[in-house]
């Protein structure tokens, strides 16, 4: 059944689960692994430059043969890029709450400005 929004067909909540069950098979950090909500015409895995791992799947009765062949595809690209489920995500202190923050030269200037002694 298809599900459709702006004519574009949507993923279901039970095929996206469906495939992260496969993720996790491969030990692969769930937050690590992108998967849009649009199905493609046809399915794709692709690493990205960070590490993270892009899957697109296709809708409709595409989809159930490429949730088949999964597995296999995520084999041929390079995991040992990707975070492994045990481990804390290794772009904590770059991005969101782990970010070191910027204090300028308020470290260095007192309030208004003035240089502290």
């Amino acid at each position: 059944m298809e599900h459709l929004h702006n004519r574009m067909e949507i993923l279901t909540a039970e095929q996206v689960e469906r495939i992260y069950r496969v993720v996790d098979r491969l030990s692969i950090h769930r937050d690590w692994v992108v998967v849009p909500l649009n199905a493609a015409e046809e399915g794709a895995e692709l690493m990205q430059p960070d590490g993270k791992i892009l899957l697109r799947p296709p809708g409709g009765e595409k989809f159930e043969p490429w949730l088949a062949q999964l597995p296999e595809q995520l084999q041929h690209l390079d995991l040992g890029r990707a975070a492994r489920r045990w481990e804390n995500d290794p772009k904590w202190s770059l991005t969101g709450p782990g970010e070191i923050h910027a204090t300028g030269t308020r470290r260095y200037l007192g309030d208004g400005g003035i240089l502290r002694r």
